[in-house]
């Protein structure tokens, strides 16, 4: 009985080491760096405060809703969705303002995929800003590229660079 508890939690220990590198290694990638666009806080989704929206739901909304792209600067530029508004992480409350002026809008707010968590901190951050509509699409960008939506940007159909051979 000993034996199998200690085997249980052995390997409850290692699936937690696997996750953590599993996220580490996601974030060198430079889409989502620690401290960055991609931060594990409780976002809306988890809070209630935001509700989470399908492919097929944004699809039809399309053009009645702001989308709003969570990731920094340089992927935003790289790839977004068509239209799109680019609010970071680290966007302060006066360009929040400036870039979506209607708080009653219907927003809803993307980021790079499901690893990606800047989509729960901007969607956190607008609700506390008084934005009474907004909405996740958890699956992100590159889900959207993957199924045809309208992408521009510098690389649009490649939003996080290649990986570099390391010298």
């Amino acid at each position: 009985m000993k034996k199998a508890l200690a085997v249980q939690m052995m390997f409850a220990f290692a699936m937690i080491g696997y996750t953590n590198l599993a996220n580490d290694s996601y974030a060198k990638d430079g889409a989502c760096t620690k401290g960055s666009s991609c931060t594990k806080e409780s976002g809306c989704a988890k809070d209630s405060s935001c509700s989470l929206i399908d492919r097929s739901k944004l699809k039809s909304d399309l053009g009645n809703i702001t989308l709003v792209d969570a990731l920094d600067q340089k992927y935003f530029d790289r790839s977004h969705v068509k239209g799109s508004v680019n609010v970071p992480v680290s966007a302060d409350a006066n360009s929040i303002a400036q870039s979506l002026p209607n708080k009653e809008a219907k927003i809803v707010v993307y980021c790079m995929n499901t690893k990606c968590h800047a989509s729960d901190a901007v969607a956190k951050q607008l609700t506390s800003l008084g934005y009474t509509h907004v909405s996740i699409y958890r699956a992100g960008l590159q889900d959207l590229i993957s199924n045809g939506f309208d992408i521009e940007g510098t690389n649009p159909k490649e939003p996080v660079p290649p990986k570099t051979a390391s010298k």
